[in-house]
């Protein structure tokens, strides 16, 4: 943390993000002063959209050391693409071109990560097995 005049005041702010998640609520943007300002998540995607977001991550070599750089940025892809996946956030047609893979690949790499790509809930059976003529 470091202090900075804003408004004619000492303030503490956050001397860096490099190397830390944020949440996306405390992103401050603001295009018009070059100040920052809150922007909601709607507003952030619309200002994102179509442009990459690099994020550095601190690793200890003794990890690094254990594959190349560009297999790290594959697993970090595909484990970020599944869990986004899992989690409903997204869907398989995304989550297959975050992780860089067509969708037969990434459905494979789900079966084998345990992710189910099909997961239709209680009512969703009930009315194909009666459809079915099975209950």
């Amino acid at each position: 943390m470091v202090i900075k005049k804003k408004n004619g005041k000492d303030v503490e702010v956050q001397e860096s993000w490099l190397g830390r998640i944020m949440p996306v609520k405390q992103i401050k943007v603001d295009q018009k002063a070059g100040e920052f300002g809150m922007l909601g998540l709607q507003e952030l995607q619309t200002l994102l959209k179509g442009k990459n977001m690099q994020i550095a991550l601190n690793l200890p070599n003794e990890f690094v050391l254990l594959q190349s750089v560009k297999d790290i940025e594959k697993d970090i892809r595909l484990s970020y693409a599944l869990w986004l996946f899992k989690g409903s956030k997204v869907t398989l047609a995304k989550a297959a071109e975050l992780a860089e893979l067509d969708i037969y690949d990434f459905m494979a790499e789900c079966k084998r990560h345990e992710v189910p790509v099909i997961n239709p809930s209680r009512e969703e059976l009930l009315n194909e097995l009666a459809s079915m003529h099975v209950l």
